[in-house]
């Protein structure tokens, strides 16, 4: 939860709108003149005892604008580059997965890896600190880019499913790039 939050958090503020913390749980959705847009909750039962608070979740119309907004952006806007402990490629998924019992889910699975092409776990663990780091010049070309996404993050993004229990049986599953960082 933590992690949608601060997603919306993020995708509404290029716009002048911001998320303001009311307690442990309750968020206001305000926009840039100040006004509440929408008081969103993380607690279902609060959501269902009161009609002026909405549960914030993956399935909010709200939050489905956002990620249709942001899913809708050109690759080439989808990446930063950023100082860190590089160099390395930190790729960011959306896996929506369905069930051979009609069951769907959606996760965000983190895939970061080093040019050798060694899987580097830690990164993942840090996306927030990355997305949050300053920026710096490109480490990979065009095409080392392509090559190690070829080559290791999307196989290891397949096994990392399969190994969750999500590539495997009769169930199925979409991956989409959601953002990449490039750390130096």
């Amino acid at each position: 939860m933590d992690r949608l939050v601060q997603f919306m958090a993020a995708a509404i503020s290029d716009r002048g709108q911001k998320l303001v913390k009311v307690d442990e749980q309750t968020y206001d959705l305000v926009l840039a003149d100040d006004a509440c847009r929408a008081r969103f909750t993380l607690n279902r039962e609060t959501a269902t005892n009161d009609e002026k608070v909405e549960l914030l979740g993956l399935d909010h119309p709200l939050v489905q604008e956002e990620l249709g907004r942001w899913r809708s952006l050109a690759p080439e806007n989808l990446g930063i580059v950023v100082s860190g402990d590089g160099p390395a490629m930190l790729s960011l998924w959306i896996v929506e997965i369905s069930t051979g019992k009609g069951e769907r889910r959606v996760i965000l699975q983190a895939i970061a890896a080093q040019p050798d092409g060694t899987r580097t776990p830690a990164v993942e663990r840090q996306c927030e600190h990355y997305l949050r780091a300053p920026p710096s010049a490109p480490a990979f070309t065009a095409e080392e880019r392509i090559e190690l996404f070829a080559r290791v993050v999307e196989p290891t993004l397949q096994r990392e499913l399969k190994h969750k229990g999500s590539a495997n049986g009769d169930g199925s599953y979409a991956a989409e790039l959601i953002g990449y960082v490039e750390i130096c």
